[in-house]
């Protein structure tokens, strides 16, 4: 994934530093960024509230996280499921899909917000797009949690 990430950035011209790190023991200071994001990658860690501790270390007061998963309970998360026990070399074999409720837990920091999107099964027809609009927009009505992506954002608490 790095050498992906480091063609991407020279064909970008794009100055990024990369690192290949613990997400547990990340080789930085405390309150280095102001913000972290990480996206479908934190469904491999093992001990997520550990992670999540570390990533906020390095956060500077006031700082933000913003954390998305593939949701647990989801059609999604079956599907990759399913997808893992038919490939043994599929990386999902490693993956722990949490629920909503589960990462919003697991956030450390003040005003945790989370929400769920992407209600759309896999096989869904993506070609119909007000059909799939449509059951997006059910599903939230409804307030359901089980989306196939979830999301959660946190605050650092200031000193």
């Amino acid at each position: 994934m790095l050498v992906k990430a480091r063609e991407k950035a020279a064909r970008e011209n794009l100055c990024i530093n990369f690192c290949c790190a613990d997400a547990n023991e990340l080789p930085f200071e405390d309150e280095t960024f102001d913000a972290a994001v990480s996206l479908s990658a934190l469904e491999f860690s093992s001990d997520l509230k550990k992670t999540l501790l570390d990533i906020y270390r390095v956060l500077k007061p006031g700082g933000r996280m913003v954390i998305g998963l593939i949701g647990g309970g989801s059609a999604w998360s079956r599907y990759y499921e399913k997808k893992a026990k038919k490939d043994p070399e599929s990386v999902f074999r490693h993956a722990h899909f949490r629920t909503l409720d589960e990462l919003i837990a697991a956030m450390p920091g003040k005003n945790v917000q989370g929400k769920a999107v992407l209600f759309i099964p896999p096989d869904f027809n993506f070609e119909d797009r007000e059909k799939a609009l449509e059951l997006e927009r059910e599903a939230q009505r409804q307030g359901r949690e089980d989306g196939g992506f979830i999301c959660a954002l946190s605050y650092k608490h200031l000193k």
